[in-house]
């Protein structure tokens, strides 16, 4: 390993629906929090067509400066339904990417990509330059017909002859001619055995002609891989259909043009006969004096080759005085400034400030239901399994306590990486549920037992009391913990959450006295009293709590209805800078209108 970086452990992995038939697997790991320094991302791409991506590829990335977000395209890796092709095209994949940008709230990421990677991150950047910050490419792939018959038929097996005669071996003689269109018959052959030996004759015969320094244990663990038939099949798609574009697609003017002010960074082995150097010169002369190229002079193709990939891993750190960070890095003074003119940072701001009384009820809201909800748990522990249940000895007690316990200690060691999974909104909705309708069983259970208690009545009592007691530790309190959190400002975070805590737990401790009285006056109809307040923090928390689960900043205000305030400061300052301009253009027309009646007026003397 030549990065500096291990591999990333994510702290979001999952699937995203593009279409009626495809889900992309997809991970985010790095740093998720978005601090000032932190707040480029990354999006990789994998090569391929088809190859997939995983926490394997992250090791380019400084862990403690970008969230990375890595995935695999329709049909690759991890994404189901593995090695499909119908509705598999490039534009498919470039609308993919979207869906995934806008389902984790980014506005704008750093697009890194190689060999076909380095096609789609171009491509993407063509059909959204708004949104990429940057590129970084890697074994430059333009996806024009002569570059992929340079690899599999024309140019390569003069570097490596064996190993191209061993490709060509399955291959009919006189089919060798367009090899790719013979081997994707294959791919596609009845007989599972031949589909298999032909993805992994494809596969050899690639990792073979990768490094400068052939490794035959790479190759053969590549050939060893259980998704390659998907992979080249994918692969055969792409090619014989040229990619779904014209050669010379990408670096025409018309598409080229749409990405000059983009920062373009590229790295290529100088004796990389997969993508050969002429393909990345060619485009660095088509994109101008915003790309830079690295040539690695003792590399090939793969990214894992020392010298490309530490070269990889140093440009990862893109410089301090680069145009992007320095933009953004005067956005965030900015901010600010900004928020030090306008945010109170003091205890009465939630009274005086909108957007923290905002912030402030939709923390609330949570709160009260997590101790309506919690009330009603503690005064079923308290008066319903003591009073009803008669579980008055205390070996009996004992038990009760260790089995809340047990649920207790497992919840919270679940919690965290069920609210990363889910998504806080989704956890707390989920908890707010179960322990709803958790209580209606209960209640209807001593309701309709309360004159002829059975044991088998009282087990059932017993169980749904230990299972949303796990429920409430495991899907409500931690996540809304969290939530709160996050959607407070962080210059006001410590006022906020202490604030969101004082009117529910007043509120609490007032229903609190009551209900145990309650509840040995009324008997098991007073449960119904311990539902409905269940029931009304469900409803709150449907209605008001908002998901924000891996959302930037600037996402998180929008969910509020708030602005980036930068932006509209920004906007101020233009167009007064308009109107400035605007006045100047009106006053000189005016003088100019004044020259030329004065000019008449001495025109019409002289003529007098």
């Amino acid at each position: 390993m030549h990065s500096p970086y291990a591999p990333h452990k994510a702290f979001d992995e999952g699937y995203i629906q593009v279409s009626e038939l495809y889900k992309l697997h997809d991970t985010q790991s790095g740093n998720p929090k978005g601090k000032p320094v932190e707040q480029r991302l990354t999006s990789h791409r994998h090569g391929g067509p088809g190859s997939g991506a995983g926490l394997k590829d992250t090791v380019f990335f400084d862990p403690e400066v970008f969230r990375v977000i890595v995935f695999s395209q329709r049909g690759a890796g991890k994404s189901l339904p593995s090695g499909e092709i119908r509705e598999n095209t490039t534009c498919d994949l470039v609308e993919d990417i979207e869906k995934i940008r806008e389902k984790l709230g980014i506005q704008k990421w750093l697009v890194f990509g190689g060999s076909w990677g380095s096609t789609l991150s171009l491509v993407y950047a063509e059909s959204h330059p708004e949104r990429v910050a940057g590129l970084i490419l890697r074994g430059i792939y333009l996806a024009d017909d002569a570059e992929t018959q340079w690899f599999y038929q024309t140019q390569t097996k003069a570097y490596f002859p064996e190993e191209w005669e061993e490709f060509a071996s399955i291959i009919a003689p006189e089919k060798r001619h367009n090899i790719i269109y013979a081997y994707n018959e294959l791919l596609h052959y009845p007989d599972k055995a031949i589909r298999e030996k032909a993805a992994r004759q494809w596969t050899i015969y690639e990792s073979s002609c990768y490094k400068l320094i052939q490794d035959p244990d790479y190759a053969d663990r590549a050939g060893r891989d259980p998704t390659i038939w998907a992979k080249t099949v994918i692969e055969a798609h792409y090619f014989l259909h040229n990619s779904f574009f014209e050669d010379g697609f990408i670096i025409s003017e018309a598409q080229i043009s749409k990405i000059r002010h983009i920062p373009c960074y590229m790295v290529n082995g100088r004796y990389d006969v997969c993508c050969p150097p002429h393909t990345a010169n060619k485009l660095r002369r088509a994109y101008g004096e915003q790309s830079k190229i690295t040539w690695i002079p003792d590399a090939g193709h793969t990214a894992m080759e020392k010298g490309t990939m530490t070269e990889l891993s140093k440009i990862r750190g893109v410089p301090m005085d680069d145009p992007a960070i320095v933009a953004e890095a005067q956005e965030i003074r900015r901010y600010d400034q900004w928020q030090e003119q306008n945010d109170s940072s003091g205890i009465f701001s939630f009274i005086t400030t909108a957007r923290l009384r905002k912030r402030m009820f939709h923390v609330f809201v949570p709160m009260l239901a997590v101790q309506l909800s919690g009330i009603a748990l503690l005064t079923i522990y308290a008066v319903i399994i003591y009073q009803s249940l008669g579980l008055t000895t205390q070996k009996a007690s004992l038990l009760l306590n260790s089995c809340l316990s047990i649920a207790y200690a497992v919840a919270a060691l679940l919690s965290s990486y069920v609210v990363e999974k889910l998504g806080r909104r989704t956890c707390i909705t989920y908890g707010s549920l179960v322990n709803t309708l958790g209580l209606a069983c209960i209640t209807g259970i001593a309701i309709g037992t309360e004159n002829n208690r059975s044991n088998v009545a009282n087990g059932f009592v017993v169980f749904f009391i230990v299972f949303i007691t796990f429920s409430y530790w495991m899907l409500w309190t931690g996540p809304t913990t969290i939530y709160v959190n996050e959607i407070m400002p962080s210059h006001a975070r410590e006022y906020g959450v202490a604030m969101a805590n004082v009117v529910p737990i007043a509120i609490g401790i007032a229903i609190g006295q009551k209900l145990p009285l309650a509840s040995a006056n009324l008997g098991a109809k007073s449960y119904s009293i311990l539902l409905a307040m269940s029931a009304f923090g469900t409803l709150l928390v449907w209605i008001f709590v908002k998901e924000p689960k891996g959302l930037s900043i600037e996402r998180i205000d929008a969910l509020f209805g708030e602005h980036d305030h930068v932006d509209e400061q920004e906007d101020q300052v233009q167009a007064q800078e308009v109107q400035y301009a605007e006045e100047i253009q009106h006053d000189q027309d005016e003088k100019k209108g004044s020259d030329v009646k004065h000019l008449e007026d001495l025109s019409h003397v002289r003529s007098a």
